[in-house]
């Protein structure tokens, strides 16, 4: 995966993101819900004032600093281990940067972070589409971590 590649992955992630942060602003701030599948999922805007499940509530400028620093640490990762990072590790870190970017945007500029996919099955926190990202690609990380960990394992073991 190319430079150019990645950067239009991250860059079309955070536009999802922001996009569908700022319609929920527009239609959906004054109180109103949008089921999607009636019982599964609906629409609903909250403010997210901390971080997942709203930890250190209340410090976004705070939060935010940290989301940047730590992007801007895997950017750093991306762009050193470039020729060493698999392409499905480069899109897991892209994953992860476009969702802490996308939320730190929310926290910098608006001082809370906007949440609206509301689980109706599961008592779960209200997220975004950034929160899909960081957690699909931390996912991501673990597995391919694990996987790699017990590879160097069976080589040692072998060799």
């Amino acid at each position: 995966m190319t430079i150019l590649v990645a950067s239009a992955i991250a860059v079309f992630l955070l536009l999802a993101d922001q996009l569908t942060k700022y319609f929920v602003l527009r239609y959906l701030a004054d109180g109103t819900v949008v089921t999607v599948i009636p019982k599964v999922v609906q629409f609903r805007y909250v403010e997210n004032t901390g971080m997942a499940f709203s930890l250190l509530e209340g410090r976004s400028h705070l939060l935010g600093l940290f989301t940047f620093l730590v992007c801007a640490v895997l950017i750093g990762v991306l762009i050193w281990k470039r020729n060493s990072l698999s392409p499905s590790a480069r899109m897991a870190l892209l994953l992860v940067i476009s969702g802490g970017i996308g939320n730190g945007i929310d926290r910098v500029t608006r001082h809370f972070v906007v949440d609206f996919i509301e689980l109706l099955f599961v008592d779960f926190a209200v997220f975004n589409v950034a929160d899909i990202c960081v957690t699909v690609g931390a996912l991501w990380l673990m597995i391919l971590f694990l996987l790699h960990s017990g590879e160097e394992g069976e080589q040692k073991k072998n060799g």
